[in-house]
């Protein structure tokens, strides 16, 4: 799965100073909106909230997996930040996240998006990809990084 080509440099950013789940989710939608005309930052928030109010994403490990579907895109974008400091993704147990990769998929594409979710849930379980990810110092090196874990992971499935 190509998950690395979701990515742009220009939706990579590491060591942000923010502060709460809010502050991640406001981030995205900009990050998101920026990139793409087509996408609204009040809207994708909204969608992102919502979809935070059916159950935390935060997936282990400092991972959130924030991810939801929308009618104004053709294809699936992601972006991913590291953070300064964990912040709390749930009230419910240890969910301090300080890795965001976060994920919009065609509304139409429902197989595609469980199937997405399911490889990068798969991909970031390795503690080794974590740990260079926090280390990372630019957008390249974490899509080189991202991208080598992942043609490992493709070898295995």
């Amino acid at each position: 799965m190509n998950i690395t080509s979701l990515l742009t440099p220009g939706r990579i950013e590491l060591v942000s100073n923010l502060t709460s789940k809010k502050r991640v989710l406001t981030h995205l939608s900009e990050i998101f909106s920026d990139d793409n005309p087509a996408l609204d930052q009040h809207d994708l928030l909204t969608a992102f909230v919502n979809r935070e109010r059916l159950g935390s994403t935060a997936i282990g490990h400092g991972v959130g997996l924030p991810h939801v579907r929308s009618t104004n895109i053709s294809q699936a974008v992601a972006s991913f930040i590291t953070l300064k400091e964990p912040v709390t993704y749930s009230e419910e147990g240890d969910t301090s996240v300080d890795l965001v990769f976060a994920l919009i998929v065609p509304e139409h594409q429902i197989d595609e998006h469980l199937a997405k979710l399911a490889f990068i849930a798969r991909l970031f379980s390795q503690e080794k990809l974590r740990d260079e990810l926090r280390a990372c110092q630019d957008a390249d090196r974490v899509l080189e990084t991202m991208a080598r874990y992942e043609e490992k992971l493709d070898a295995t499935v």
